[in-house]
């Protein structure tokens, strides 16, 4: 349960988020790794910060605990039919749900809130697409409501 909602639609493939990238860095006689993100995770970080402050219009609040609601869109990947075009069907291929949703979450810290464990609540789901609909990702970000204490 929740107040309002940003919603916002990041266009095209949906991204999973991949693992920081390390290199060694030689100083004199001295050798250290060094990390670094992949051009993909920046490409696709920029892509969903655009989307957000295109949606946030009202001066979204970062502060207190939020729910998370996150639906990546595939594109159909069958061969097209004309007499009954592809229905909508759940994704069971890579990537994983998860790294989808971490490249999300990583995106909005510091816009949608403060820091991503302030979202106590997630929702996510992954399908692919009728025949003929783009590929994208629906965000819904929200705060939880004053009063609404944890089950148990």
């Amino acid at each position: 349960m929740t107040d309002r909602v940003l919603r916002f639609t990041i266009p095209g493939k949906p991204h999973g988020h991949q693992r920081h990238r390390a290199r060694v860095v030689k100083a004199g006689k001295r050798a250290f790794a060094t990390f670094y993100d992949t051009a993909g995770n920046k490409a696709f970080k920029a892509l969903c910060q655009d989307a957000f402050n295109k949606a946030n219009d009202f001066g979204w609040d970062p502060v207190g605990p939020m729910e998370l609601d996150v639906t990546a869109v595939f594109n159909c990947t069958k061969p097209p039919r004309k007499r009954e075009p592809h229905k909508e069907s759940w994704r069971v291929k890579k990537p994983d749900i998860d790294n989808i949703v971490k490249g999300v979450m990583d995106a909005m810290n510091g816009l949608g809130y403060i820091d991503d464990s302030q979202v106590v609540l997630l929702h996510a789901r992954k399908y692919e697409a009728r025949q003929g609909e783009p590929a994208r990702i629906h965000v819904g970000l929200s705060h939880m409501l004053d009063g609404m204490a944890p089950p148990g």
